[in-house]
């Protein structure tokens, strides 16, 4: 209603205080006839009317307004066209035989420009409206709830979408299309109808479009958005699903868990990580307490805050070990939480403490290289830089050989050789080494190799560290004079005793020529020359190669070792000094430092190796072979092998050897044909390769162990109709990098969990890594997680999907040269909640360190086209055993 026209009204009703507006009626009362009654004119409230707007109509009628009123009571008003719904209506006398009927609070629908009024037997009156505006489209007003609604899995069910109009005018009628934010994440999700239709919506008002949705009863409870699209507008809707959402579930990882030395505490950093969809209240760990671990930092239980999902809380503990005899040590974790439901669930984890045994407390620790310092920046050719680093003996060490080997083309400018007759312990020595780079190298980044060789526990020890160099190599227009070289050194090749003269030949060489060069040749302390030492060149022409040998020889205050000869060159080269050492090395033996060992000879085990496995997947009735090598590096007698698949998997070829008799040395090799059977179900299996015999008058049964991956879809067909579809998980696929094991070094394992089921999902998947043999003397596991504990979980896996984890594992230094069984634990649940468990089995090959040394070659004075002998030890100092060990020889002149 516009202003004038309230004004108007408002007057008139108080000119005519009788008039109020009357309702209409629900239906039409009795009847009488008004034919008499004329319409004469008729207008509308409003000049201009657009969409949601509420006008009054006008209708002059001349008869009785007495009849009239009691006429309109009975009903005999109604409506069509742009409006169908009035508020009420009253009448207004304009003269004796004129009256004014009122028509209130019409709401215009958007339909057309005008409205029917019928007024019984008086007649019908189209009223026209004055309409200046159509409806705005449904994207410039209309705006979707965004609010959560809840739906419950198992069941088909509306909801409802709230949508309101917040634009200045009424909206057109649209669609609104439905689709899910992600496909694959709301899997088990259906729209009933992707389209529905959102009808014309006035502003400010609200309106509801009904959708069904259907939700398996697999769909694991939590948030899935719709998509609500409107005319290119879209709205994402939260669905919270009430179902079997996964869990609160927890991987625990530990650092800190080596080296525990025993009645000393250390500090354990446990990380737990919530792998579930749901928080984890009222969180409590709890350390199982046993006779050799100890909590020393409080008690043994722990309560801690809610995590919340993929969400990882840490905290430490302060734990120490008693007894550490046993190498790798199991200790148990318990986790109490409870979910949002307040159910309250339970897990028992296992971390790993590797200790200190009492053996190698007693041993001297290792020699370390630490505190290197790179030179900073990019060094140019022919610019010095310095290599900084420290040695330290943390028990002290004696004849330690170091030496700072640059890469090809870069120089010592300064000694890089020393010998360090002892360090004590504790100590630390400071090494500064400057180096320069030639014009034989590129721009690139360049190792430093920092050796050192000594003695430690009675074994000969070579470690390396490496420093790095920037170098770059630019074209430069001045032309300077290349350095001196000393190249072709000869050094004694044979050992040499006190008072004993040994020669020391090497060449100068001046690529650019030289003058006033000193060369000198300086033997170590207690080392003497016996021949000219010092040498002045006045002038080296420019290519010139000049040759020296100096004689020198020990005395007795030298001890048994190798010893370093520095040769040294003092010369100006493009206007600046250069002092520039090369070294050679000297075997010196002191009879008075030798002492004579003596070690009871055992022949050594046999050995199962150059095990050959199979690599991919293989059907029922296929036939693969395993392969591999028997060797008795000491010989043996009346050996048994016997090769034992597991159930199902049947010998194709012989599966059992005898062996009378085995040389020493002697490598027999073996392949057997195998096939699995129609009851073997698809799985990894383990193929046992066993070896019984006599070793040093006492029995030893040996075994080793290949795997083969087989595929019987039969099988499980019918094991899954038995069992109503139930899942079965295998390893797909693993690997070990790198492939053979060392032992005392890490590894890390990748396993791929494989569904076969090609309908039924998993879900709270948990696999434990066992381990059951152990290293020498009962020392503990031979395989160990680094960083973290035995377990691998997973919430869901869909059929015939594969997911890969990684673990680091560490194998412990006493650890045999053979391939060891692990054993994979799963447990799983299938879509009705049922719990399931399996065994996998892997195969990880282990060999120890080969260590072959050759001793000084010691030589004869030997005559033109006559025989002669060269001497010579070689030394195994590894743990395993070397065999076709073939030495080849060579030298000019010599056949």
């Amino acid at each position: 209603m516009n202003k004038k026209w309230a004004i108007f009204l408002s007057a008139l009703m108080v000119v005519n205080s009788t008039s109020h507006i009357s309702y209409f009626p629900v239906s039409a009362q009795e009847q009488f006839d008004l034919g008499s009654h004329t319409i004469t004119n008729s207008s509308v409230s409003s000049s201009q009317i657009k969409n949601g707007d509420v006008f009054d109509i006008r209708i002059e009628i001349r008869g009785d307004i007495e009849e009239a009123r009691e006429y309109f009571n009975l009903g005999n008003v109604s409506m069509s066209g742009a409006t169908s719904s009035c508020e009420g209506w009253f009448v207004n006398a304009i003269d004796d035989s004129t009256y004014m009927l009122y028509l209130v609070n019409c709401n215009y629908n958007g339909s057309g420009n005008s409205v029917e009024v019928v007024l019984g037997d008086i007649g019908t009156r189209s009223v026209h409206l004055n309409v200046v505006a159509s409806n705005i489209s449904a994207a410039e007003g209309v705006v979707v709830s965004t609010n959560v609604i809840n739906v419950v899995a198992g069941e088909r069910q509306q909801i409802s979408i709230d949508v309101t109009n917040s634009g200045s005018q009424t909206t057109d009628k649209a669609t609104m299309t439905l689709a899910w934010q992600d496909e694959n994440a709301s899997k088990g999700m259906a729209i009933s109808k992707s389209e529905l239709s959102v009808p014309t919506i006035m502003r400010n008002q609200t309106k509801q479009v009904t959708a069904s949705i259907t939700i398996d009863e697999s769909v694991p409870r939590g948030i899935h958005n719709l998509v609500a699209t409107i005319d290119g507008a879209s709205f994402v809707i939260p669905l919270k699903v009430e179902s079997n959402f996964t869990p609160p579930s927890f991987q625990i990882s530990a650092a800190n868990t080596s080296a525990f030395e025993q009645g000393v505490a250390k500090t354990v950093s446990l990380s737990l990580k919530n792998l579930g969809m749901i928080e984890a209240k009222n969180v409590k760990l709890e350390l199982i307490q046993n006779d050799n671990v100890f909590v020393m930092d409080g008690s043994n239980v722990r309560y801690l805050d809610n995590i919340a999902p993929g969400k990882s809380l840490n905290l430490d503990m302060l734990l120490q070990v008693n007894d550490i005899s046993t190498e790798t040590l199991p200790q148990q974790i318990r986790l109490t939480y409870t979910d949002d439901l307040g159910e309250t669930h339970e897990d028992v984890q296992l971390i790993y403490l590797t200790t200190v045994s009492a053996e190698e407390e007693a041993l001297k620790k290792e020699v370390t290289i630490s505190n290197i310092a790179n030179p900073p920046g990019v060094f140019s050719i022919n610019e010095d830089f310095i290599i900084k680093f420290d040695l330290t003996a943390p028990d002290g060490a004696r004849n330690i050989r170091v030496a700072v080997n640059p890469a090809e083309g870069i120089l010592p400018r300064s000694q890089n050789l020393f010998m360090i007759p002892e360090l004590t312990a504790g100590s630390s020595k400071s090494f500064d080494v400057l180096f320069q780079a030639t014009d034989a190298i590129t721009t690139a980044t360049y190792p430093i190799e920092i050796n050192i060789e000594y003695n430690l526990n009675g074994e000969t020890v070579i470690y390396n560290q490496y420093a790095t160099v920037n170098i770059s190599n630019e074209p430069e227009d001045e032309v300077l004079d290349t350095e001196l070289s000393i190249e072709n050194i000869v050094e004694p090749t044979a050992t040499y005793g006190v008072d004993q003269p040994f020669n020391i030949g090497f060449d100068l060489v001046a690529p650019d020529g030289a003058k006033n060069v000193k060369v000198s040749v300086k033997g170590a302390d207690g080392i003497l020359p016996k021949s000219k030492n010092l040498f002045m060149v006045n002038e080296l022409a420019a290519g010139e190669v000049r040759p020296f040998e100096v004689t020198l020889q020990a005395t007795d205050a030298v001890n048994s070792s190798t010893h370093a000869i520095e040769i040294n060159v003092e010369y100006a080269l493009n206007g600046e000094n250069v002092n520039y050492s090369q070294y050679a090395t000297v075997s010196i033996e002191n009879e008075e430092d030798k002492e004579e060992e003596e070690d009871e000879v055992l022949d050594r085990e046999i050995l199962i190796d150059n095990l050959i496995e199979p690599t991919h997947f293989y059907n029922v009735n296929e036939e693969f072979n395993i392969g591999f090598d028997i060797y008795a590096p000491d010989g043996a007698k009346n050996v048994k092998v016997a090769i034992k698949p597991a159930d199902g998997i049947l010998p194709k070829s012989k599966s059992m050897f005898v062996i009378n008799e085995l040389a020493a040395g002697q490598r027999s090799s073996y392949s057997v044909t195998l096939q699995a059977s129609d009851s073997v179900t698809s799985s990894t299996h383990p193929i046992e390769i066993n070896v019984e015999y006599v070793l040093n008058d006492v029995p030893v049964s040996y075994s080793q162990y290949a795997t083969v991956s087989i595929i019987n879809d039969k099988k499980d067909e019918v094991e899954n109709e038995d069992k109503t579809s139930k899942p079965k998980v295998i390893i797909g696929a693993y690997q070990s990098v790198p492939t053979i094991v060392q032992a005392g070094e890490e590894f890390e394992l990748t396993v791929g969990f494989l569904n076969t089921n090609k309908e039924v999902s998993v879900s709270n998947f948990k696999a434990n890594i066992m381990v059951t043999e152990q290293g020498d003397g009962n020392s503990g596991s031979v395989f160990t997680p680094v960083g973290g504990s035995n377990t691998f979980f997973i919430d869901h896996l869909s059929p015939d999907q594969m997911i890969v984890k990684n673990i680091t594992m560490y194998t412990i230094p006493s650890a045999d040269p053979k391939t060891y069984e692990i054993s994979m634990v799963m447990e799983y649940e299938d879509e009705f909640g049922n719990e399931i468990t399996a065994t996998e089995y892997l195969g990880i090959p282990v060999e120890q360190v080969t260590k072959l040394e050759v001793a000084d070659v010691v030589t004869e004075l030997v005559e033109a086209g006559n025989e002669a002998d060269l001497k010579a030890q070689i030394f195994n100092k590894g743990r395993t055993d070397i065999s076709n060990v073939i030495i080849t020889t060579t030298g000019e002149g010599f056949d």
